[in-house]
């Protein structure tokens, strides 16, 4: 009886949100969805005293920042995150099939504190003539979702820490900037929340023979390399592996600025 009540006790807390998106999302659509989702994410969880624009703005306006303060901390937190910004738009801009992120909250990716998993479901089966919706109605959609999603809210921020982010694609894949970590598993411990962002609209009428005789030749050459004992190797170097940003980003508790009180939410 006791190792069942320890049993659960070790169990991972899990909350779900499904975000719903009538139409097709294209690539640089899911990176900014992603960047919103971080910039959102350092702000409630309190990682920087303000929203992340705001705080652009405020440093842009900053001639001279004092050696050793804060401030200086904040600054490079600020060019940290817009350098891995350019290179999530450059991931999805090479059509990396990127259908899973996950984004921890805690000193190092075995540790997280907080675990935030983003992942963009039924985007193989949207055909090229579908609707496509804009940018910014998709970014309005998701902080929506995100600002009314109370399990965020119910749980007290961390201290200050380090904010981890990767992304799962295939052993074949070569990225210049992050890194593959072969090893790497989804750690088990800590508050998990998973962001489902879902196309509501199936296969584009016309297409679907086309796609179904696609996927049944598809079964025909997965069944021949299977014969030639083929598949495995290829299934090994095409199974996915998990790629991290080259650096965390590093949290910053700023006791100078004007900091928003705590019912403030950030909309765009």
């Amino acid at each position: 009886m006791a190792t069942a009540v320890r049993s659960q006790a070790r169990k991972q807390p899990h909350h779900f949100r499904e975000i719903v998106i009538n139409g097709r999302i294209p690539s640089e659509t899911r990176s900014e969805l992603v960047k919103d989702t971080l910039k959102f994410l350092l702000f409630h969880r309190e990682q920087i005293p303000l929203p992340y624009e705001q705080l652009k703005r405020y440093f842009d306006k900053q001639q001279n920042i004092k050696k050793g303060s804060e401030a200086v901390k904040l600054s490079n937190l600020l060019d940290a995150v817009q350098d891995l910004c350019v290179n999530l738009d450059d991931l999805f801009r090479a059509e990396v099939p990127v259908e899973s992120l996950l984004i921890l909250l805690g000193p190092t990716v075995a540790t997280p504190k907080e675990i935030y998993r983003i992942e963009f479901s039924n985007q193989v089966t949207m055909g090229p003539l579908s609707r496509v919706p804009s940018t910014k109605m998709c970014s309005r959609l998701l902080h929506k979702s995100l600002v009314t999603f109370n399990p965020i809210f119910d749980l007290k921020p961390p201290s200050v820490t380090s904010l981890h982010i990767l992304f799962q694609g295939q052993r074949s894949e070569s990225n210049s900037w992050f890194q593959p970590k072969h090893n790497f598993k989804v750690p088990k411990r800590g508050q998990y929340f998973t962001f489902q962002i879902l196309s509501s609209v199936g296969r584009v009428e016309g297409l679907d023979a086309g796609m179904e005789e696609a996927e049944m030749d598809c079964g025909h050459q997965l069944r021949a390399m299977d014969a030639r004992g083929d598949i495995s190797g290829h299934l090994q170097r095409d199974s996915p592996i998990w790629f991290a940003a080259p650096k965390p980003l590093k949290g910053v508790k700023d006791t100078v600025l004007s900091i928003p009180k705590q019912g403030e939410m950030w909309v765009q």
